[in-house]
């Protein structure tokens, strides 16, 4: 339990730091671009040159947590979250600002967009509605961002990416599931 706590401090208590709608409008942010050689620590949160970086609003499947593939094999749903993300990253050249920097974890909070199409998308919104990350909520209860809310809800409708696994480790269940005893 210790280490859920662990996770839950450093995934999902940093979210409700600041919003979206502040950060945008602090444009003395600059604009910087995700490059090619960041490690990846799971599939919302990147390591770039010694700074960890993670998106706002975006939840990944728990590392560690397990999801049955097929009737033979079972891997880590984590895993696929984060090969998601450095595929999506890769082949997108995202630009991100920063909206917000925590101090327990150390992590600067992102918003980033991407190039799919020819077209600049939200990154947060292409992870969430091709299913391989889902809407971060705050410990409350409350989304961080609606918009991240509407695209998992279409996400999971259309069985996108993660969802089309019925017994997948739904990382928001995870989580509120351990704030509910740390606030009794």
């Amino acid at each position: 339990m210790k280490k859920l706590a662990f996770i839950l401090a450093a995934v999902m208590l940093p979210c409700g730091a600041a919003s979206a709608e502040d950060g945008q409008a602090a444009n003395s942010n600059p604009i910087f671009p995700v490059p090619p050689n960041v490690t990846f620590l799971s599939g919302d949160t990147w390591n770039q040159g010694g700074t960890i970086v993670r998106l706002y609003g975006v939840q990944s499947c728990i590392r560690g947590t397990k999801v049955k593939v097929s009737a033979e094999k079972t891997t880590d749903c984590g895993e696929i979250s984060m090969v998601y993300l450095a595929g999506l990253v890769k082949n997108t050249a995202p630009q991100c600002q920063g909206i917000a920097e925590t101090t327990q974890p150390k992590q600067y909070l992102v918003v980033c967009k991407a190039n799919v199409g020819g077209q600049q998308v939200d990154l947060g919104t292409a992870l969430i509605l091709s299913g391989f990350a889902f809407s971060a909520y705050n410990p409350d209860g409350t989304p961080t961002s609606m918009q991240y809310v509407v695209a998992e809800e279409q996400a999971r409708n259309q069985k996108a990416g993660l969802w089309a696994f019925p017994d997948f480790p739904y990382p928001t269940a995870i989580l509120m599931k351990a704030v509910k005893p740390r606030e009794q």
